[in-house]
């Protein structure tokens, strides 16, 4: 199953909090996964701040799925300096925008002439 990086968002109902955050489940008569949307009762309002909710919310999903989303950066060594350079500095460096850009330019004032 993919994983989401996602930290859930909370709501206030009445007097306490909620919070909600999408899990991929693997659908048992398809066979395909699907995102389902868990609610989890937070605590009293009097109890604690949205903050701590937000902070309450993010270790019940690392409990049930097992992922870390306390950061944002992954600090598990899986993203070398080798592949970011090869897959994200490079293709940034190259560009290929404004070549588009141009292309439909062209285009635009070919066709009017």
């Amino acid at each position: 199953m993919g994983k989401s990086h996602q930290a859930g968002w909370v709501s206030l109902r009445g007097k306490q909090w909620f919070g909600y955050f999408r899990q991929t489940v693997l659908d048992p008569e398809t066979g395909e996964e699907r995102v389902k949307k868990v609610c989890v009762k937070l605590a009293l309002k009097t109890k604690m701040t949205k903050l701590q909710a937000r902070e309450a919310l993010r270790v019940e999903v690392t409990k049930r799925t097992g992922q870390n989303l306390g950061g944002r950066v992954l600090k598990d060594s899986s993203v070398t300096f080798e592949w970011f350079v090869l897959n994200r500095y490079f293709p940034l460096r190259k560009g290929t925008g404004g070549q588009k850009r141009r292309k439909k330019r062209f285009l635009r004032f070919s066709s009017i002439s």
